[in-house]
């Protein structure tokens, strides 16, 4: 009697063991699996975050592994006005467990990056950000804004190991003088010894990569075969969507702003081999169900920054491009010169980048100026050659003030934003304007004592709502020279709004009053 009553009670052990985490998914008892979940690149996209939310709350937890491979807090105003704080308690709520680093993460500084790291149980994945010195190179491990890897044991008994790296040549794609004390080792350097330490020390049933960095660009790294060491690679930073394989390894991103959701499953068999059994890039959907807490979250932020984002600054007649003739750049480039004079620097030409997004003619908002400028990047004043000018002058983004010719062997005075006047390459030798920080040269940042932040979007605006009404014909090739051969040939201003730009002794003789 009493063994019949234990076998019934051993059969609804077994039973209930089954119903639980599956027949199959018992340790040591068949396949198990692992489901992950990734996104990347949300770029602050506030309004697809409840939905996002909402789809994903079903999949946390148990055997499911919820990752993001970076650049998810800047570019909408939702996010940037609180430094990422909002999209980071979302992505809490979501049931992200560890994220990648991307290289929009440094755009605040380090202090902002280590402050986000620190307000959240999400952990910062960053195993090739170390401490750097140009003087004497490499230092530590930058343990106070990441981690080199997140560990979780499943449900079922499996344990995973995601490894967060950055492209190294993602330097190249930050403001420079926000990261002098950090710099990115190649994947390769890292990421072999630890996928061994994982595996062997921490006895992983299954390792992945979380890389800031694309698909094709991952497959194509000659110094790192990433097969070699991941069971799976999530991507990032290109904005496209992408789903490629390699001896049996998927290297998958999810496009960009939420427009995708990736998901892997990973299945290992009782001798502990892994297989992708389902690679995919899921289609953010409208019918997705929104998750109410992130949804309230986001709407009360929204709230409170109705009123600035939905301030109107000027009407435009006409569209202004993202860059070049009739461009959004070129707006930006003349206010900066103007402002620039006014606190009485005598520049020869304002330079900037590429913008985000064009901004079409009507009243224009403070949001639609977010969206084409949405970085906040300082503007500095520097003396450089006019070698270097004349070359950077041939991408267009520019606004010339003098009408004398630019000689090569000249030297000249700019108002230039932070991120193409201290950017670096690999080597971390200055790419645009290295000739800004020779023979004793140091650019001065363009500020207030009211405001030392003050940034090119700021300088934008004030322009717009002293204008009122802007012309977008004020911006042609022919009105402002925005030529670089017309640079080095002195050069008459036609027009009004041209003429506008001639300043005598860096005081304004025309244009509007700051």
């Amino acid at each position: 009697m009493r063994k019949s009553i234990a076998i019934v009670l051993l059969v609804i052990l077994v039973f209930c063991a089954c119903a639980f985490v599956g027949c199959d998914q018992l340790k040591g008892n068949g396949t198990r699996y692992v489901e992950f979940y990734a996104v990347n690149d949300f770029h602050g996209t506030t309004d697809k975050l409840a939905k996002t939310a909402g789809f994903l709350n079903d999949k946390k937890g148990g055997n499911t592994i919820i990752l993001s491979s970076g650049d998810m807090f800047q570019e909408t105003l939702e996010s940037n006005w609180n430094y990422g704080t909002l999209v980071n308690a979302c992505m809490e709520k979501m049931g992200i467990e560890c994220m990648a680093i991307g290289n929009h993460e440094f755009d605040w500084g380090l202090e902002k990056l280590q402050a986000l790291k620190e307000q959240t149980s999400i952990k910062f994945l960053g195993a090739n950000i170390y401490h750097w010195d140009r003087n004497s190179g490499w230092g530590t491990f930058a343990e106070e804004i990441a981690h080199p890897y997140y560990l979780r044991t499943l449900e079922n008994g499996l344990k995973v190991g995601v490894i967060g790296v950055i492209g190294s040549d993602q330097i190249t794609s930050i403001s420079s003088n926000l990261v002098q004390t950090i710099g990115f080792k190649y994947p390769s350097e890292v990421v072999p010894q630890l996928s061994e330490k994982l595996r062997n020390e921490e006895k992983c049933d299954v390792v992945v990569v979380s890389i800031h960095h694309g698909a094709n660009d991952t497959l194509n790294d000659s110094y790192l075969d990433m097969t070699e060491y991941a069971d799976a690679v999530f991507c990032a930073h290109t904005h496209r969507e992408e789903n490629r394989e390699k001896n049996g390894v998927p290297f998958i991103q999810g496009a960009s702003n939420g427009r995708y959701v990736s998901n892997v499953r990973l299945e290992v068999d009782r001798d502990g081999n892994v297989k992708c059994t389902n690679a995919q890039n899921i289609a953010y959907s409208n019918s997705w169900v929104e998750d109410a807490v992130v949804a309230n979250m986001v709407n009360a932020s929204n709230d409170q920054i109705a009123a600035i984002a939905n301030e109107v600054l000027a009407d435009v007649n006409g569209s202004f491009n993202k860059q070049g003739e009739y461009g959004i750049t070129r707006l930006a480039c003349k206010a900066i010169a103007e402002y620039a004079q006014k606190q009485g620097y005598d520049i020869d030409m304002a330079l900037m980048n590429q913008a985000r997004s064009s901004v079409y003619g009507g009243p224009v908002t403070y949001t639609e100026l977010f969206h084409a400028l949405p970085f906040d990047n300082i503007v500095y004043i520097a003396e450089v050659s006019g070698r270097d000018l004349l070359n950077q002058a041939n991408y267009g983004n520019f606004w010339r003030v003098t009408n004398e010719p630019i000689t090569y062997s000249g030297t000249y005075t700019i108002a230039v934003i932070d991120y193409v006047l201290f950017n670096q390459d690999s080597a971390r030798q200055y790419r645009y304007f290295p000739s800004a920080f020779t023979n004793g040269r140091t650019p001065i940042p363009l500020v207030t004592k009211e405001n030392p932040l003050l940034n090119y979007r700021d300088i934008t605006k004030a322009y717009l709502l002293q204008a009122k009404t802007v012309n977008t014909s004020e911006f042609s090739d022919s009105n402002a020279h925005c030529n670089a051969d017309k640079l080095t040939q002195s050069v008459t201003f036609a027009d009004a709004q041209a003429t506008a730009q001639l300043y005598v002794g860096g005081v304004l003789a025309q244009g509007f009053a700051w």
